[in-house]
């Protein structure tokens, strides 16, 4: 008989919308291959973790040696390394016995003019509508030598040229037309189904969609999701200071 992951858990616990979550839960990044210390570690972690009994050694130890019984996930469209974590997931439950359950973030699919949204214009809409607010100077280093931004590839030479006027930042008049694809949102859901989800959190996007004013299509997500899934939704956020006030 597998045990429920709140019996299990050894640590306090708050509620987010009515659920119990524990106030430790395991990330999952590095299982995924990302490491936000560069390329090189990415690539340790990629082969690492592409060997299910590599996550499924760590996962064993979180549960039976310190009673983590909540992770932290991502939603896929099929990407090797998720794919391996969720199965990992599944061979830890066997293993202990103990029952886990996921947070997972699912990114927001925006697509404009049919396209979908371009993560570089996107950025550069942010530095447009933030640059207006304090010391230009500072933001564009901020930006440019940000530790996590740096670690997409190519991300300095990217944004530098984007900034001199290679790409073009997003206008409300156009954002007038912005839409959720349904459709990409759903594969993502499909992929946690049967994970034990107990809330979902929403990522990047939602700053995207505060500040260009589209908190109607934020909300419309929101409430999709909670029909859905049946669960909270909570929203994450990047650059409170823009996006909260």
């Amino acid at each position: 008989m597998v045990r429920d992951y709140l019996s299990a858990c050894r640590f306090p616990t708050v509620e987010v919308g009515g659920v119990p979550v524990p106030r430790v839960i395991l990330g999952h990044l590095p299982f995924v291959g990302e490491s936000y210390q560069g390329s090189e570690r990415n690539r340790e972690y990629a082969a690492r973790f592409s060997r299910v009994e590599n996550t499924v050694r760590v996962m064993r130890r979180a549960v039976e040696d310190y009673g983590v019984t909540v992770f932290a996930a991502a939603a896929h469209l099929g990407e090797v390394l998720p794919r391996l974590f969720y199965r990992a997931i599944e061979e830890t439950v066997e293993a202990t016995g103990v029952e886990i359950a996921v947070i997972p973030c699912l990114r927001i699919p925006l697509k404009l003019d049919g396209e979908p949204v371009d993560d570089y214009r996107r950025w550069l809409t942010y530095y447009e509508i933030e640059r207006s607010l304090t010391d230009e100077k500072a933001l564009r280093e901020k930006y440019l030598n940000d530790p996590i931004l740096q670690c997409r590839e190519g991300w300095k030479r990217r944004f530098s040229e984007a900034l001199r006027g290679c790409l073009k930042p997003y206008r409300v008049e156009a954002l007038r037309s912005l839409q959720v694809d349904y459709r990409v949102l759903d594969e993502e859901v499909k992929s946690i189904e049967g994970f034990n989800p107990i809330l979902v959190e929403l990522g990047s996007e939602t700053d995207f969609l505060a500040m260009v004013g589209r908190l109607d299509l934020l909300s419309e997500t929101v409430e999709w999701l909670r029909g859905r899934l049946d669960l909270p939704v909570v929203l994450g956020v990047h650059h409170a200071g823009t996006t909260i006030p």
